[in-house]
């Protein structure tokens, strides 16, 4: 005599197997996990702030000194040298820092809004950033220029 528990492998739904007809489902959402915790960990393209109009919209990453705050903005000098207006989710918690990276999305008025995080930063050579964003624009659309995320 069979009991119940014996025929649970032949669970069916609608003619098959019920792990067989949902497999696609537990990959779409495994896969749906996947790029959530990925869009989260995701830098973005490390830009200046005058390249700042060919990335609106763009997820990017923007290095720079805080040299204003005021509740949920904050005003970064750019690597380059100029000042761009970054709206952020929370106040810094910590005043004593200098130097942010901001994984955010460039407005099409060209301020940096915070979609992703703050990464404080202990100290950054302007200079050697500045020339690193200078040469990956230069060479973005070369076949043997690889950039990085």
């Amino acid at each position: 005599m069979m009991s119940d528990i014996d025929n649970l492998d032949q669970t069916t739904h609608d003619g098959g197997t019920y792990d067989e007809k949902n497999f696609d489902a537990y990959e779409k959402y495994d896969q749906d996990k996947d790029d959530e915790m990925l869009r989260q960990l995701k830098v973005g393209k490390l830009i200046s702030e005058k390249y700042l109009s060919d990335f609106i919209n763009q997820d990017v990453f923007f290095i720079g000194e805080i040299v204003d705050r005021q509740d949920n903005k904050i005003t970064l000098k750019s690597v380059n040298g100029n000042n761009v207006d970054c709206v952020i989710r929370d106040k810094l918690v910590n005043a004593d820092v200098k130097y942010v990276g901001i994984k955010g999305t460039v407005s099409d008025d060209l301020k940096i809004i915070e979609t992703r995080g703050i990464t404080y930063l202990d100290e950054v050579n302007f200079e050697v950033v500045n020339a690193y964003v200078d040469i990956f624009m230069e060479n973005a659309n070369s076949e043997i220029f690889l950039s990085s995320y």
